[in-house]
């Protein structure tokens, strides 16, 4: 009788144990969310554009058609630039890990040391590019801009698309503009190359090529 009734208890008894035993027990972490990735190209002619730092679109340099792009001077002209990615589908309150833009070698002639700042454009969902005055001056940008400088490294031969031709990681500004209240999943995202006083680099633009592989083309990492 004695045996049958320790029975009885120790089997009314283990659910409890379990339950107990459970709130100490090894728990995987939750997730940090779903990582996603998506790459995009500059895929026509109004999707880069170079512009004097004074914004005038008729100077010495500075089109729409360009068929390069100088990354900081322009020989004496100093200039900025921008690129539009449309096929990016980034959803509003996304984590961006990390971001970059590739370019591929136009001119291996070089000017150092080259520094420039990365911004992205915020605010109104952003047109493509048109060439008249002020149309990279007048667009809001981020405060939020990441250096990007380049002394010596390889910038050969034409056609070369490596390390030295990759910006550093960008988050922190396109992170400031999807944060932005207008931002909606789908809105295209604009990066700037913004003149920070010295250098020069050549590299392809849409209309040097006439295809998407050698033109700017951009890969996000992002957490949703």
């Amino acid at each position: 009788m004695r045996v049958a009734i320790l029975i009885f208890i120790a089997l009314y008894c283990l659910p409890l144990w379990g339950q107990y035993y459970a709130q100490f027990r090894y728990q995987p972490a939750a997730t940090g969310g779903t990582p996603m990735s998506k790459c995009d190209y500059v895929d026509a002619s109004n999707e880069d554009h170079e512009e004097p730092t004074d914004g005038v679109a008729n100077s010495p340099s500075g089109s729409i058609n360009s068929s390069d792009l100088e990354i900081g001077n322009d020989g004496s002209i100093a200039q900025n630039f921008g690129m539009f990615f449309d096929s990016l589908n980034i959803p509003a309150g996304a984590i961006i890990d990390s971001v970059f833009i590739q370019f591929e070698v136009d001119n291996t002639s070089r000017s150092d040391p080259l520094s420039v700042v990365i911004r992205c454009q915020e605010g109104a969902t952003p047109a493509v590019f048109v060439e008249s005055d002020y149309d990279i001056f007048n667009r809001d940008k981020t405060e939020t801009g990441v250096t990007w400088t380049l002394t010596g490294g390889t910038w050969s031969p034409v056609g070369n698309q490596g390390p030295d031709q990759r910006t550093p990681n960008f988050a922190a500004a396109l992170q400031e503009a999807i944060d932005n209240p207008s931002y909606s999943q789908g809105d295209p995202i604009v990066v700037f190359i913004m003149n920070n006083g010295s250098g020069e680099r050549e590299a392809e633009s849409w209309d040097g090529t006439g295809t998407a592989t050698g033109a700017p083309y951009i890969c996000v990492y992002w957490t949703e």
